[in-house]
Formats: structure tokens, sequence, C-alpha cells
């Protein structure tokens, strides 16, 4: 074979339409859900063995946010947006000694307040710090953006997993399957923005069974391992096919066992 296991893995990586998807999945991800990942554990903390008690709303203020915080906090109170947000500034006493915060809310609960006003907040025994006056997370327009990030995760896992099962299985027929030779019988082919994309490849291809040849079909709709301009109509293909179900196929794509292409293309054109 011309080409390494491994080489020839990522080469098809490269093209697996698969392992794209994972990436945009990953990348969308990556942007929706760190800057919530500590908002979610200290909700969690505080849901699990937080303790309620009640503070004092010492002042109230609009104020514009930039950088992380207007990423994780305006999305925490507002569900998005670079506008102007509401704090409210509280303070509470834990075993004596005075605690305070500034925390950005829905504005509902900014307007409603005012200052002076007795305000109940939930707090954490262990480090009276870390404490919460508005809505759990789960309860927020934050759920949003998290709930389409965890998504895009686990979109992107599963494509992961199915992109190299899907380069594992070609690899191996291209090293361990028996060769044929096949034809290149339709091309469907689209633009999008002034870019040519491949949208189906149809080929046949014969494989002999115990003596009796056996004309196959294969359309591929998705995941084409060519390039347009790199396939035409008519073109002899190399196919490496599993001898136990002919239908277990892949294309020659790379021409990994150039060999087996020229010795097949001899006994067409000169058949004993």
């Amino acid at each position: 074979m011309r080409y390494s296991r491994t080489r020839l893995a990522f080469k098809y990586l490269n093209r697996s339409s698969f392992i794209t998807r994972a990436a945009i999945s990953f990348l969308v991800g990556t942007m929706m859900t760190p800057w919530f990942v500590p908002v979610v554990l200290r909700d969690v903390r505080l849901a699990l063995v937080g303790k309620t008690i009640t503070a004092t709303v010492t002042s109230k203020q609009i104020a514009a946010l930039s950088g992380k915080a207007v990423r994780r906090g305006s999305l925490l109170a507002h569900g998005g947006g670079k506008r102007s947000h509401n704090y409210l500034n509280y303070e509470y006493k834990v075993n004596g000694r005075v605690y305070r915060k500034s925390e950005a809310v829905a504005w509902g609960r900014w307007n409603a307040a005012s200052v002076g006003q007795r305000l109940p907040i939930v707090y954490l025994p262990e480090d009276p710090e870390i404490a919460r006056a508005g809505d759990p997370i789960w309860q927020t327009g934050a759920m949003i953006p998290l709930g389409i990030g965890l998504i895009a995760w686990i979109s992107g896992v599963i494509s992961l997993v199915s992109g190299v099962q899907d380069i594992r299985q070609k690899v191996q027929l291209l090293a361990e399957g028996l060769p044929a030779l096949g034809r290149i019988d339709d091309i469907k082919t689209s633009r999008v923005k002034g870019r040519t994309y491949l949208d189906q490849l149809a080929y046949t291809y014969r494989v002999d069974q115990e003596g009796e040849p056996t004309i196959h079909e294969a359309i591929l709709t998705s995941n084409i391992p060519y390039l347009p301009g790199e396939i035409h109509l008519g073109d002899a293909v190399l196919v490496l096919y599993d001898p136990l179900d002919p239908t277990r196929q892949v294309l020659d794509c790379f021409e990994a066992r150039p060999e087996d292409r020229a010795r097949l293309l001899e006994a067409v054109r000169n058949p004993s």
C-alpha cells in the first residue's frame, strides 16, 4: 500500500464532513458555555446546601459592562445585550460578620427593590461570601444560550465519534479490502455563493464471487471524499470491498493502491 494507515487517516480527516461538523459544534459550544460554568457550579452548591438569610439593599445602580462581564453577567441577568445592566448592592451578616455584594439582576427584581428593603438571599454556610439574590441560572434567560452550548457539545461528540468510526472503517477497507474496478455514473453539483459543491456521486463496481460476476451500485450523498474537479463522469475508479459483505466498500480516492488499479485496468484493456 502506498500510504501508512496513519497517513490515510489524516487524509480522510481533512475531508470528513463528520469532523467538520464536530469542529463547528465544539466552536459553538466553546463560545456559549464556559462563561456559565462557575455560575452553574455556584447555583448547584447553593441549591444543595445553601441557607436562606435576609439581606438589606444598600444601593441600586445601572452600569455598563465590558469584556467577560458582558458575556456572563448580561446573559445571566437579561439574556444578552450590550446595554446597561441593573445592579443591586446589598449586605448581610453571618456569624457576626458583615458581607457586602453587588449583583446584576433582572429588571423586574431591580425595579421592585428599594434602598433599605429586606432582601432574601441564599448563601453557602462554609463560605458565606458565596451568595445569590437573584434566581438560579436554570430559572433565567441564560438557560437559552447555555442550552444551545450544551446541545452543541453533545452534537460535536456524536459527530466526532461517527467521524472516527467512518475513517477507521475506510482505512481498514483500503488496507485489507479486495480490489474491484468501478466507474463513475453520475455526478451532481450545486453552487452556493460562487463555490461549487459535490452533492451526489454515483458509481458501479463489479465483484466476482464464486465465479459469478455481480454489479453493485453505490450512491454517496454526504461525506464525499472528492473535491469538485477531482472526479469526472465516466472515470475509472478503484473500489476496495469487504469479501464477506461487498456492499461495504470505499473508493480509493487517494490512490493508496495504484498497483491494483493499474492491474485491473490492464486486464480490461487486454483480456486474456
